[in-house]
């Protein structure tokens, strides 16, 4: 029986898509280094309230040879943006565990920064981030969690995780979300086998 046109196509298809991954390269995750929450001092509100300061940063290569800082107060369990504006900081979220963070969640939802939330969410809680490295503009995004805990005012960072080179990250774990060229493949892959049966 001949070949139909779509059989006829199915591998270059495949070798597209196989390029396609092979030309992302392997992802990278490292676990525990690669966000900082530094104490960074106090800041002093105009009705005498003094609130903890702190450093949060992330490594936007996987050396941490650059990164990307913001800084916030702790004020009655909010995080709120001390110094530069919302474009001069990595994307930082309220995030859930378990839930992935990635570019086309992004895309789909509009999300508030965690520094615009007027809330203090239960501890711990955990914060997802997006960014980039921007002297490389080829490379791809940057996707990280850090879970934290709060006593009072005062925050801990417990865990973190940052996925280099991949598509996203579920949040509290170190599992990549998949690549869209992965996932198509194994579609295909799929209708193989439900042909064949």
């Amino acid at each position: 029986m001949p070949d139909s046109p779509l059989r006829a196509r199915l591998p270059a298809v495949f070798v597209f898509l196989w390029g396609c991954v092979a030309s992302a390269g392997a992802a990278i995750v490292v676990e525990d280094t690669n966000i900082q929450l530094i104490d960074a001092g106090v800041v002093t509100l105009d009705d005498g309230g003094v609130f903890p300061r702190y450093e949060l940063s992330i490594a936007l290569d996987v050396a941490g040879t650059q990164v990307a800082t913001a800084f916030f107060a702790s004020i009655y369990g909010q995080m709120v943006l001390d110094e530069g504006t919302l474009d001069d900081v990595p994307l930082w979220y309220l995030w859930f565990e378990g839930q992935e963070i990635s570019f086309s969640i992004l895309q789909a939802v509009d999300l508030a920064s965690v520094f615009e939330l007027a809330l203090s969410p239960a501890s711990p809680f955990y914060i997802s981030v997006k960014t980039s490295d921007e002297s490389r503009p080829e490379s791809r995004s940057v996707f990280g969690w850090a879970r934290l805990a709060r006593d009072g005012d005062q925050l801990i960072l417990e865990d973190n995780a940052v996925a280099y080179g991949a598509a996203g990250i579920i949040v509290g774990t170190s599992n990549l979300v998949p690549e869209p060229a992965a996932a198509a493949m194994a579609g295909f892959g799929l209708l193989g086998r439900r042909r064949r049966c």
